[in-house]
């Protein structure tokens, strides 16, 4: 994973985000619930329409970074189903 992280300041590549998020277990929408963004921005990047870049950058980093795994936020007052 440590590939994906790059120098502060620099944008992602389509590749490198599509790399970051399929290594964090997410699919698009989640990593877009995660950073706080449209599901279309995160598709946007992955095929090059629009740079990830900026702050959005920064957090997609931090996240590889600190290797987050999964869903985004939990959805609240829902117990597990452990139905055998």
């Amino acid at each position: 994973m440590a590939a994906a992280v790059q120098v502060a300041g620099e944008a992602f590549t389509p590749a490198q985000v599509t790399k970051a998020r399929k290594a964090l277990g997410m699919t698009q929408r989640e990593l877009s619930l995660r950073l706080g963004i449209d599901t279309g921005t995160v598709s946007r990047w992955e095929r090059g329409v629009q740079r990830c870049d900026g702050s959005a950058a920064t957090a997609l980093r931090m996240l590889a970074a600190a290797g987050v795994k999964g869903a985004g936020p939990q959805k609240r007052g829902r117990k597990p189903n452990h139905q055998a």
